[in-house]
């Protein structure tokens, strides 16, 4: 009978049953058919009456908004915003309400350019911040409304539409998406740009006197000012305060009873303004921080390129939407990230400037010089797959690169197919296709057919590419590629590859839905592609130091494309799972089918916490890491050094093990290491594993006498015969006198391999070896016996009693 395990957390409500097991969470709908039914028709047909509560509720806000001192009010979210983000590294630290705090100041920046605010002057400052302190109150509760209304939303659209569950699922979480910000962690926020920028430098000097590397620059030291600039602030006046304390207390305990010492002290200090106090008072409590002109010196046409005057916008309010003045469609502050008051131009929110500054120069470019877009969009693309490459090459040191291959379509050269980056890394083939395509700007909730539209292009359209150039090379022992002039360019012996992978790589980043592309309901995904967005590559590209482990992953991840159970909301929960479980698709596919929907979340937590640090090296924490035992990791850093045969094939053969069985084949090394060390003349002592995965492992060491390599290959092959349903690796391991590894190679035994010629020859070891290998058990058992029903220590795989008994 199965063991029943309890979960950690439970509730059923009649409706809903929900289940935790650690992290993972079990959700099951319980309503009958005539219960969903009645359900959907409620909320179906009480969609307008919810609407218009939050249609008054947007009014009155707008109305509050306008009676307030712009500054004083975006200050004052600001701070609370600023509150909210102090001591959180990951997304799970936030809850609810924390991201309504954080999205009352865009919001309230949106509203701003798109109002004519008259300000709220008034010499009550009690009245002013009660009318601050209920103008973001009343924002704050409009937030869960929302939340609340798309699923009257959902149900309405779902029964006037037709339109099936799954989509209906997808269109409801595009949407709770939607105004989701920060693209990609601190410590990488410049480097898309960096490669984006540059192409562009003349047009970009034309129009706004700066070139990329001002921009860039300007950039940098924004995001110091709204991230580390105001802690430094604080630090400075803290400490000011207490050097002042430590001060006044050792004057007035040298000079009892004598004030003249302090009156000097305060005298000499405070006579005339300090300079930095002042400096750090202002970054603390008022705008130097968020003064763009001031902080980046960028030239003035730049600076109003990317702003928006107060009353300026006047879509957001008068848009041909049903959602007019809604945190759900397109903000302004995502179409330009400044607010000019007062004649000077301020950024406030961080991600909103650097998840969309690049868009947004693109857009005003288009703007001013609608003749450059064409030219705009080939050195895109060109600059994308440029930086794309550099990361492989990053992950994957010694690769060699192809970009921009053409092959034919069918046997003649008269019309091709493009591929944009092929990569040979040994026996592995990565081939790539990249979209550096925007997103669409208008919400799901108004136009979900071009949100489904751009999906299928970014990552369906991506897939099919790839999948016809994997195709094409598997149909052909030699795989011809050309370049755009249909002369030849590379050629690939396609029997050499042993493993391919296809990625498909989106510049915009779509994280929640690349992560789990193959699952959603509306895209046709013919193959295994893995879709990443460029920021995950990049995240990728720094976590990782190793090509094996990358490549170890790569496999679960492409394997995780196959599991019907992981359906992930981020690419790093990927990560997350694999570092928790290892080869984390045959954990989930052991989950029954009919189970629901499974969501695996908070796997990405540690990750948050390291790459969140990254930024600052006084922040700074450990990497999380799979508890691999130490010698395991210098044998893969030797394969990682060395370009020894099969060193992709033997790393992931040995990274498959789980932790207990990694223990112990490293604990089975340094014992016959140790055994060979103390013989006086050494003998072959090969080290052999028959459960369910099979090796042989050969310890050479330095200036020892040791078996060749054709008497190992012998071995080895005869090893194989007793079972030659499963594969068997050998390993050729090379240590010194002091056990430190000097080399490592490894080979994939099949019995195909075997000649025929000497198939007689190492069918006759193998039954030799089997039978030295049952006599050694036998001496060794206590008893002097082997049990029946025990496997047999010759290697078959069956039990004593039906193999060597006899």
């Amino acid at each position: 009978m199965p063991k029943v395990i309890k979960p950690d957390e439970y509730s059923n409500n009649g409706v809903f049953e929900m289940a935790r097991f650690g992290n993972q969470l079990i959700m099951h709908n319980n309503m009958t058919p005539e219960q969903f039914e009645k359900w959907q028709n409620y909320h179906a047909d009480n969609m307008e009456t919810v609407k218009s509560e939050i249609d008054i509720a947007v009014a009155s806000i707008c109305e509050n908004v306008s009676k307030c001192d712009p500054e004083q009010l975006l200050m004052y979210c600001r701070d609370l915003a600023m509150t909210v983000h102090h001591g959180k590294y990951s997304e799970s630290d936030y809850s609810a309400d924390d991201n309504f705090a954080i999205l009352a100041l865009v919001y309230v920046q949106s509203v701003i350019v798109s109002t004519d605010v008259k300000g709220f002057e008034s010499a009550d400052a009690e009245k002013n911040t009660e009318q601050l302190s209920k103008t973001r109150r009343l924002i704050i509760e409009l937030f869960p409304k929302i939340m609340s209304f798309y699923s009257y939303w959902g149900h309405n659209i779902s029964k006037e539409n037709k339109i099936d569950e799954d989509l209906l699922v997808f269109i409801a979480e595009s949407q709770m998406l939607y105004l989701v910000s920060g693209n990609r962690y601190q410590a990488f926020q410049l480097d898309p740009l960096r490669n984006l920028l540059p192409p562009h430098n003349e047009i970009l000097e034309e129009l706004f006197g700066e070139n990329a590397s001002s921009i860039l620059n300007g950039l940098n030291k924004l995001e110091y000012a709204l991230t580390q600039g105001r802690a430094d602030a604080w630090n400075h006046i803290i400490g000011s305060y207490r050097n002042f304390l430590h001060d006044t207390e050792a004057i007035a305990a040298e000079n009892e009873g004598n004030h003249a010492a302090l009156s000097a002290y305060y005298e000499a200090h405070f006579a005339t303004p300090n300079e930095p106090l002042m400096t750090s008072f202002d970054g603390a409590f008022g705008l130097s921080l968020n003064d763009v002109k001031t902080i980046t010196g960028w030239d003035c046409r730049f600076v109003q390129a990317l702003t928006f005057k107060v009353n300026e916008h006047k879509d957001f309010y008068g848009q041909l939407s049903d959602y007019s003045g809604w945190p759900v469609v397109e903000l302004p502050i995502s179409q330009k990230p400044f607010v000019e008051l007062k004649g000077k131009s301020y950024c406030f929110d961080y991600h909103s400037l650097f998840d969309n500054v690049y868009r947004v120069i693109q857009k005003e470019v288009r703007r001013q010089r609608p003749d450059y877009e064409q030219m705009w969009q080939q050195k895109q693309s060109q600059a994308s797959e440029d930086m794309v490459e550099k990361l492989f090459c990053k992950l994957l040191p010694g690769a060699k690169t192809h970009k921009t291959n053409f092959y034919p379509k069918s046997a003649s050269l008269k019309e091709l197919y493009e591929n944009d980056l092929l990569i040979e890394f040994d026996d592995v083939l990565l081939i790539i296709e990249i979209k550096a395509g925007s997103f669409p700007a208008t919400p799901p909730i108004t136009d979900y057919e071009a949100h489904i539209k751009a999906y299928r292009n970014l990552i369906e359209k991506a897939d099919h590419q790839c999948e016809r150039t994997l195709r094409y090379m598997s149909n052909n022992t030699v795989a011809v590629f050309y370049d755009n002039d249909k002369n030849v360019k590379l050629e690939i012996d396609t029997s050499k590859i042993r493993e391919t992978f296809t990625f498909s790589i989106t510049v915009d980043n779509i994280n929640s839905f690349a992560a789990r592309a193959e699952k959603i309901s509306f895209l046709n995904i013919k193959s295994t592609t893995i879709s990443l967005s460029y920021d995950d590559l990049l995240t990728y590209a720094e976590y990782f130091d190793s090509p094996m482990y990358f490549l170890h992953f790569m496999r679960q991840r492409k394997l995780s494309t196959t599991v019907k159970q992981l359906s992930l909301n981020d690419e790093l929960e990927h990560l997350g799972m694999y570092l928790h479980y290892n080869c984390y698709p045959d954990v989930a596919a052991t989950i029954p089918d009919d189970f629901g929907r499974i969501d695996f979340n908070g796997f990405r937590e540690q990750l948050d916490n390291y790459f969140c640090r990254l930024h600052n090296s006084e922040l700074a924490i450990p990497k999380p890491m799979q508890d691999v035992p130490e010698f395991l990791i210098k044998m893969i850093k030797v394969m990682d050094d060395q370009n020894s045969p099969c060193r992709v094939y033997l790393s992931s053969f040995l990274l498959d093990f789980s932790g207990d069985a990694r223990k112990e084949l490293v604990e089975n090394i340094a014992q016959t290491y140790n055994k060979k060390v103390r013989l006086e003349k050494s003998r072959p002592m090969p080290l052999l594993c028959f459960g369910g995965v099979r090796y042989c492992v050969f310890i050479n060491i330095q200036n020892k006498p040791d078996i060749n390599s054709n008497e190992r290959r012998d071995y080895a092959y005869a090893t194989l015969l007793r079972n030659i349903a499963s594969p068997l690796t050998w390993i050729d391991l090379y240590v010194d006198q002091s056990f430190n590894i000097t080399e490592v190679r490894g080979y994939e035994c099949k019995a195909e391999d075997i000649l025929s010629a000497d198939l007689d020859r190492i069918q006759a070891l193998s039954l030799k070896y089997a039978h030295s290998r049952v006599e050694t058990a036998k001496r060794t058992s206590p008893n002097g016996k082997l049990g029946r029903n025990e496997y047999c220590p010759c290697g078959s795989g069956k039990k004593y009693k039906k193999c060597c008994i006899s």
